[in-house]
């Protein structure tokens, strides 16, 4: 079934068929497989620390003494917060 033009059109470009074999090089190739697995175990990454955070940290956080707070609170929050106090300078 061939796609009409129009509709051809208006398919984003990274939706749309290509000719891979033709238009890439073989190192391209590894390099662009490289970089979407390594963007998906980021992504991956990225919720599994959202799940810490949430249902680890959170409750141990709300059940520590003051000590225990204020010792994770100096040693993790930093770390976690580097990004964020440095996208806000």
């Amino acid at each position: 079934m061939a796609v009409k033009p129009a509709l051809r059109e208006a398919v984003p470009p990274y939706f749309a068929p290509r000719n891979v074999s033709s238009s890439l090089t073989p190192e391209a190739l590894v390099a662009e497989f490289l970089l979407r697995w390594l963007h998906y175990l980021g992504g991956i990454t990225w919720i599994g620390l959202l799940y810490y955070f949430n249902f680890v940290q959170g409750p141990f956080m709300a059940e520590a003494d003051p000590a225990a707070k204020s010792t994770a609170t100096q040693k993790l929050l930093p770390r976690h917060c580097v990004g964020s106090v440095a996208a806000r300078s």
